[in-house]
């Protein structure tokens, strides 16, 4: 749908109290004439390619109460006012506006601490200037939103110390300062007055230095990724009342899992250790969490076997233990996560096979147990809060297409199944073609077994797949030339024979020469062996 904002605004809309045009395509400015519809309280206009910078006029529209223009082209700085100082924010001074967002709109924001007038009259209740080219410390000015409800910095180049009466707004819940140049300590308590709304701190990816603080009150989300934070996971954190999602991924934190952490009271949703140097064994006591959805504990080096325990956690939706020490059998614990959506054992010391029944569920023989991955489309609201996702900084790294990638937003990826880099053995079940819901299958460097399962070609939404390094035997089922969404193959090093498939699409996979290699038996394209007419 396109929009022409000039021609729609040429006729004075004076009785126009709403407008919504979020995600069309108005592709041009905004136009000095908007300021005529008086009635305007909000004005929401997200992803819709506006160019140019917001005009002056916009000052009379004294009864806008919700300005909206994240993701936009919009560029230079809030327009100068007429009304005295130089401060861009003072064109809002005499506004009733309690909602400004400029998240990712090539705005610059700069705000003048000297300007206490704005302050009387200027309180918002949610501010957002992501991407906003925000310079400097944080201006003082913010101390005084004494009715600010959410405030967002992300993404931006703001220093120094991160002051500690920002904690102490009394209507704050939401603070999200996450990739700048902050740095220093972080106040050894964090605590947020009551709210009836989430509580949310993201301090992500700053420079900061010292311990994890000590003592949190009233925080529902914390996320500490990418601090440089050095110790141990402090006891305390595990008697946070409400706590309900924790992410510490990406510092330099060692020792234990605290068992602390573990409460039977916990409601923990989300919580992210990943990328540390943690040590020791999972703690059994992680049944605790009834409430669990996501838990990432790769890249550190635990050690033991995975607890049978685990299995009580049947919320369980994304499971990631990568890259540690963990040995024995395939963890039978995941026969009962019956919801889950991506699972990732790759890097460990797993052995034996593939459990063929324990993965139960309505067809109770194989790995139709998972049902989420049987499902292509899948939607997983974390808290059911509306900034719940955004802010928990849960990640997973997974091995597709020969890249390694880092999802940042988990529902960006819906499903998948990565168990590479193991000692598992036997046949790949033939159930495994009940998982169409998948867009990845990494089963590569195990010591499997047997033909490739004709039902692999019934997983409609794969994209990747990865069987290599293995010791598979037999032809390459042609049911793989229906997967019309692949987009990677790679059966390399194992003892593969007869004819290679070949369709328009399936042809393509196979275009940098790797995807076989290693299969001396194999005849066709692309390695130019002739196949007998047997």
């Amino acid at each position: 749908m396109t929009i022409d904002l000039v021609t729609m605004f040429s006729v004075p809309w004076s009785k126009l109290i709403y407008l919504d045009i979020s995600f069309t395509r108005v592709g041009r400015t905004v136009p000095p004439s908007l300021s005529n519809s008086t009635s305007l309280t909000v004005f929401l206009a997200d992803g819709c390619s506006i160019e140019g910078s917001i005009p002056p006029s916009i000052t009379k529209l004294k009864k806008l109460r919700i300005l909206m223009l994240n993701d936009n082209d919009i560029t230079g700085q809030l327009p100068q006012n007429n009304l005295n100082g130089d401060t861009p924010l003072s064109l809002f001074r005499k506004s009733r506006l309690d909602r400004i967002s400029f998240g990712v709109s090539g705005l610059s924001v700069e705000i003048n601490d000297q300007d206490q007038s704005l302050v009387q009259t200027f309180q918002p209740e949610i501010l957002e200037f992501t991407s906003c080219n925000m310079r400097g410390e944080i201006p003082k000015f913010f101390s005084n939103l004494t009715i600010l409800v959410i405030l967002i910095l992300a993404n931006n180049s703001l220093s120094g110390a991160i002051p500690y009466w920002l904690f102490n707004l009394p209507a704050l819940s939401v603070l999200d300062l996450s990739m700048n140049n902050f740095k220093g300590v972080i106040p050894p308590t964090i605590q947020l007055k009551s709210s009836p709304y989430p509580t949310i701190i993201s301090l992500a990816d700053n420079n900061l230095q010292g311990p994890i603080p000590s003592k949190f009150e009233n925080v529902n989300v914390i996320n500490l990724s990418l601090t440089n934070l050095v110790g141990s996971i402090p006891t305390q954190i595990g008697e946070v009342h409400g706590i309900r999602s924790i992410s510490l991924s990406g510092n330099k934190i060692h020792g234990p899992i605290p068992e602390s952490l573990c409460q039977a009271a916990n409601v923990l949703q989300v919580l992210d250790l990943s990328s540390n140097s943690l040590s020791g064994t999972i703690r059994r006591n992680l049944s605790n969490f009834k409430s669990l959805i996501y838990l990432n504990l790769g890249e550190n080096k635990l050690t033991g076997s995975v607890p049978k325990e685990l299995e009580r956690v049947t919320s369980l939706r994304y499971l990631d233990l990568n890259g540690n020490e963990f040995e024995g059998s395939f963890p039978t614990a995941i026969q009962k996560f019956q919801d889950l959506k991506m699972l990732n054992l790759a890097g460990n010391r797993f052995e034996g096979r593939i459990p063929k029944n324990n993965l139960s569920g309505p067809l109770p023989e194989n790995l139709d147990g998972l049902k989420m991955m049987t499902k292509t489309q899948n939607q997983t609201t974390i808290f059911g809060y509306f900034y719940s996702l955004k802010f928990t900084g849960a990640q997973l790294e997974i091995v597709t297409k020969r890249q390694t990638r880092f999802l940042v937003s988990v529902c960006s990826y819906n499903t998948g199944f990565d168990v590479s880099s193991n000692a598992l053995t036997g046949k790949i079940p033939e159930k495994i073609g009940l998982l169409n819901g998948i867009p990845f299958l990494n089963l590569s460097h195990n010591n499997l077994t047997g033909l490739i399962p004709k039902t692999i070609g019934e997983m409609i939404s794969l994209e990747s797949l990865d069987l290599s390094y293995n010791q598979l035997t037999g032809e390459i089922t042609v049911t793989l030339t229906l997967l019309n969404f692949l987009a990677y193959l790679n059966l390399s090093y194992n003892n593969l024979s007869g004819r290679i498939p070949t369709n328009p699409q399936f042809d393509t996979l196979y275009q940098d020469g790797t995807a076989y290699v290693g299969n001396k038996y194999l005849c066709g394209t692309p390695d130019g062996m002739n196949c007998s007419n047997n």
